[in-house]
């Protein structure tokens, strides 16, 4: 990193601080040696940044199911071979455990949004 990024990120650091003195001002937050609560950084539990990045893939994990199911013009899944007519036999067998894996994967979604409210 070069001394001109350093000092940037420095530049953060203190804007962070300042902001999170600022806050902690108006919610009558009284701790430390200044009065105040200093770093914003260190209230942020370990268990929701796990909780809110498994929370950014579940998304995208759900958006891609919703998209392979075939609606009125067959959707992404006419480009997967999915829900085309012809050439698969066991293509209500692929539907269904495509219904079940959406289902499954909305219901941890949801769940995880309320751990994620909880915390």
């Amino acid at each position: 990193m070069s001394d001109d990024g350093v000092v940037r990120w420095l530049g953060y650091v203190r804007l962070i601080n300042k902001l999170a003195i600022f806050v902690n001002r108006h919610n009558g937050t009284r701790l430390g040696r200044r009065g105040y609560r200093y770093d914003a950084l260190a209230t942020i539990p370990p268990v929701y940044t796990v909780l809110a990045v498994l929370q950014v893939i579940i998304a995208v994990v759900v958006i891609f199911l919703v998209l392979l199911h075939s609606g009125k013009d067959a959707g992404l899944s006419g480009a997967f071979g999915i829900g085309g007519g012809g050439g698969f036999s066991g293509g209500s067998m692929v539907e269904r455990n495509l219904d079940r894996a959406t289902i499954f994967f909305s219901v941890l979604f949801v769940l995880n949004t309320l751990v994620l409210l909880k915390i």
